[in-house]
Order: C-alpha cells, then structure tokens, then sequence
C-alpha cells in the first residue's frame, strides 16, 4: 500500500533529508512486466509487486508530506546495451524510473 509506504518514509526522514526510488518503469509494469530475478542456478524469483501509476507514487507521497525533487526516466540506449547484451530489446523504451523526494 503506497499511502503506508511513505508514511513510514516520512516519519523515518530527517527535515530537508531526500528519499530515492528506482523502479521498473510504470510503462514495463502497465504491460505486466514486474520485478523478477534469476539465480545463478537459472531459477526464477518472482518478487511480490504490483502496478502503480505516476499519478498513485506523486499523490501518495505528497499526501504523506513529501515533495517531489525530480523524476528521471531511464530509456534504453547503446550504453546499456553494451553493459548488458540482454538489454536490447529495451532500446529506445523505458526501463526504470528514477523518483527524488524531500521532506
């Protein structure tokens, strides 16, 4: 529940203190694509998440007494594909969103 999540961040953040996010993009999330990892083993770990939208995370948060100081979208580009060959298939789409928020 977003409403709980940053109530505890507020509660826990010094004043003027910041609080980052890095998430799949709501973008990959929408299309049902959430957070999941495999082991060296080859085993897939599918993490308990859900959907939230832009709109939910900046609401809930500012709701909560928090203030936006940016938002960053990560887009796949040749950088990245570099890094990870795997991540080609991203190219020029949103893979992760990055959120600043201050007390």
């Amino acid at each position: 529940d977003l409403n709980s999540f940053f109530y505890k961040v507020e509660t826990i953040l010094t004043n003027k203190g910041e609080f980052l996010i890095s998430e799949l993009h709501p973008e990959r999330s929408k299309q049902g694509s959430l957070a999941h990892f495999r082991t060296s083993k080859g085993n897939e770990i599918r993490l308990s998440s859900k959907h939230h939208s832009e709109e939910e995370i900046l609401s809930s948060a500012e709701s909560n007494g928090l203030k936006l100081n940016f938002k960053k979208n990560i887009i796949g580009n040749n950088e990245l594909t570099r890094i990870n060959k795997k991540w080609s298939k991203y190219l020029n789409r949103p893979m992760i969103q990055m959120w600043s928020f201050f007390k």
